[in-house]
């Protein structure tokens, strides 16, 4: 009866400590896919396209998407279509215990959303422990600096180059009313 005892008492010192060591080794990757969000189905799909591209090029990472209009988040799940915000989105990958997250805004400027996003991020990265990610990183929105919107308006000049070869055309390409550009060759 001793015998059994003290194997039984081994085995349950043993196993907790295995599958600890067996924890903290390990790094999990994620990508979080955050969007301001669409209850338009031919608009979903650029996103959903966003979201397979980055499975596709990193299969070894989860990939999640979130949304950060609450309207929208709203509007989806009364059809049954749940999105989460960045903070569940976030808190879910800690709990699920990914160790490596990237967030990739969809944002195209740094905007209210964008600012929100980033608020999150940094509320998660001053978190440590078993509550914080050995890495947490935010990606740019695609016009973040001067040099992105000058390169843009070049990309735009030689796509509507003909268009815009009619002094009286002009070119308005606007984008969720947080942004606008105007083309003109006056």
């Amino acid at each position: 009866m001793n015998k059994f005892l003290c194997a039984l008492v081994l085995v349950s010192l043993l196993i907790p400590a295995s599958a600890f060591a067996a924890d903290t080794g390990s790094n999990k990757t994620a990508i979080l896919v955050v969007s301001f969000g669409t209850s338009m189905p031919e608009a979903r799909k650029s996103i959903d396209n966003l979201v397979n591209a980055a499975k596709e090029n990193f299969p070894d990472s989860e990939v999640r998407l979130s949304f950060t209009s609450n309207i929208i988040r709203r509007k989806l799940a009364e059809s049954g279509d749940i999105i989460d915000t960045p903070v569940v989105a976030l808190a879910k990958l800690n709990d699920e215990r990914f160790t490596d997250v990237y967030v990739m805004p969809t944002h195209m400027i740094p905007g209210v959303e964008y600012d929100e996003l980033k608020n999150v991020v940094d509320a998660f990265r001053v978190l440590h422990g078993k509550y914080g990610f050995r890495k947490l990183k935010l990606g740019v929105p695609f016009l973040n600096s001067p040099q992105d919107c000058s390169g843009m308006a070049d990309v735009l000049m030689a796509r509507f180059k003909t268009q815009l070869q009619d002094k009286e055309t002009g070119i308005i390409l606007m984008g969720h009313s947080q942004m606008a550009f105007t083309l003109n060759c006056n």
